[in-house]
């Protein structure tokens, strides 16, 4: 029963080659009725480092903040250090202040941060830094 399996195996397997030999001697012909240049112009795709997710050498991978020199939750605690505020209030402040926002809805955007990050704290309707005058009784 082995050798069966084996033998069903080394079949399946030559005629996988075969098949990727056929492929590359057409992929060879379609290069050859592009040019020869337009198969230099594109990178090919390799591996990130995390496996799932292709890149292509020589773009720029995204930093996630898009011109900002600071992320938005330096900003908040910035503009909130003085005195709590609300939602509106965080925003208007931020956008003053330089952030740009590259979503439709930005206030969503800050309310994700807002009730998410462990350095803000909510009293009421109002947001600030974690500090012994927000702290909830």
């Amino acid at each position: 029963m082995k050798s069966s399996a084996l033998q069903q195996f080394t079949e399946l397997r030559e005629e996988l080659l075969k098949q990727r030999e056929e492929l590359q001697s057409r992929l060879e012909a379609i290069n050859e009725a592009l040019g020869a240049s337009s198969t230099t112009n594109v990178p090919a795709p390799v591996r990130t480092p995390r496996g799932t997710r292709m890149a292509f050498p020589g773009l720029k991978k995204s930093t996630g903040r898009r011109g900002n020199a600071r992320s938005l939750k330096e900003m908040v605690l910035d503009v909130t250090k003085a005195e709590p505020k609300t939602k509106h209030e965080i925003l208007a402040a931020v956008q003053a202040a330089g952030y740009k926002f590259l979503t439709k809805d930005p206030l969503n955007s800050l309310s994700t941060l807002l009730y998410t990050a462990p350095e803000i704290q909510k009293e009421g309707d109002k947001f600030g830094p974690v500090s012994a005058a927000l702290k909830m009784a």
